[in-house]
């Protein structure tokens, strides 16, 4: 999954870069230690190119597992090809959006979310939208950001 990952992906950005991307599996205990994530995040990536998964994205199905990796290996492609300069909420969309079935939550789930937000006209400012991740444990907010 994720040859085919820095191929498609590569392609997309014009970009293979030549380091290796190591997949760390863990216990849903163990990736909550490890990261200090919450348990709904489903995986995570350093710029150095480490991608950490849970146990439990590889033995739900093979889609989920894909989502999780090609989504993580977008980050990993994005700070290697320019060193983690780029808002957050971009890289993280993008990063959404290269996933098999990214295209489809982004007009799903996190659509309905944001015209909830819209309607009660309860968005994030721009000017704090950069650090709605990092304040922040809550799913939707995390979700809309």
């Amino acid at each position: 999954m994720l040859n085919t990952a820095y191929y498609r992906i590569g392609t997309d950005f014009n970009y293979y870069p030549r380091e290796q991307v190591t997949v760390i599996i863990y216990t849903q205990g163990q990736y909550g230690e490890v990261t200090g994530n919450p348990n709904w995040l489903p995986g995570e990536s350093e710029g150095g190119g480490i991608i950490r998964v849970t146990a439990d994205d590889i033995g739900k199905s093979d889609e989920r597992l894909e989502n999780v990796l090609y989504h993580e290996y977008t980050h990993t492609l994005l700070f290697r090809k320019i060193g983690g300069k780029i808002p957050r909420w971009l890289d993280e969309g993008l990063a959404q959006y290269k996933a098999p079935n990214g295209g489809e939550r982004l007009y799903g789930q996190e659509l309905i979310l944001l015209k909830k937000r819209m309607v009660g006209k309860n968005l994030i400012p721009l000017d704090k939208l950069e650090n709605s991740w990092n304040n922040s444990g809550d799913q939707e907010t995390v979700s809309l950001a």
